[in-house]
């Protein structure tokens, strides 16, 4: 074949258009992989979600923080055979409820507080309860700041609910001093209390139980939270059976 033959072969372009019904059958097929996909995804999403939600069931509250303000509210007022004389002011006052609703707690207090010093009887003192971040006071000086006169407070901790109650106490607090303090535990119920012991003078002085009470508070039901209570020799009463506020303090 000679060089003139060859320019005068026709060439037929190759046509690669789909038909039109096949174009169609593949966007469908699209279409329909992508749903199912997206099935599949979700499905695995919401599955996800109950798992999490069945494990923090019980610490959904405080997950979502109540942003609604304390209260102070009254209760009972204490019977005329609690004052002195028919001269003197009740020495009890009023039983009242405080709630932190961001703190999820609550205790009942009197609204006065009174002690016997050396068989002289002192004059009834008002009392004052306040909050500053993750510290509740229980005063005789109406106060909002931090500092608590007279050592009665609460401290509010949160914590991994995985991690066991003692163990935090002495890794997070206390920092694994062992050698120095030593942690007493004791549970009623759902409540569980940690006394921290001093074993030499290098113990925490914040958190161990010298002079005057104090004392680690837990409840089983309520896994993400903890306090720790501060009272001093005269703990304030919270009715006129001689019941003070830091036992009625409950979780919610």
């Amino acid at each position: 074949m000679t060089l003139k033959q060859l320019s005068q072969i026709n060439y037929t372009p190759l046509n690669i258009n789909r038909p039109k019904r096949l174009n169609q059958l593949l966007v469908l097929l699209t279409s329909i992989f992508f749903i199912v996909d997206m099935i599949i995804l979700t499905n695995y999403i919401t599955k996800v979600n109950q798992s999490s939600s069945r494990l923090k069931s019980s610490v959904k509250a405080a997950i979502i923080e109540d942003t609604r303000p304390d209260t102070i509210q009254i209760i009972k007022t204490s019977s005329t055979s609690s004052k002195l004389n028919s001269q003197e002011p009740d020495i009890y006052g009023t039983t009242m409820q405080f709630t932190s609703y961001k703190l999820g707690l609550r205790f009942y207090y009197l609204t006065h507080w009174w002690k016997k010093t050396d068989f002289i009887e002192d004059r009834p003192t008002d009392v004052f309860v306040s909050r500053n971040a993750n510290k509740v006071c229980i005063h005789s000086i109406p106060s909002n700041s931090a500092n608590c006169i007279g050592g009665q407070y609460i401290l509010f901790f949160k914590k991994n609910v995985k991690t066991p109650f003692k163990k935090i106490i002495e890794e997070d607090l206390l920092k694994n001093n062992s050698k120095d303090c030593v942690i007493n535990t004791h549970k009623s119920g759902d409540k569980e209390i940690a006394e921290v012991v001093p074993l030499t003078d290098k113990c925490s002085e914040i958190y161990s139980k010298k002079s005057v009470d104090r004392y680690f508070q837990y409840d089983s039901r309520f896994p993400d939270r903890f306090v720790f209570v501060s009272l001093n020799e005269h703990p304030i009463l919270a009715d006129t059976n001689y019941n003070t506020w830091e036992k009625t303090l409950v979780f919610f």
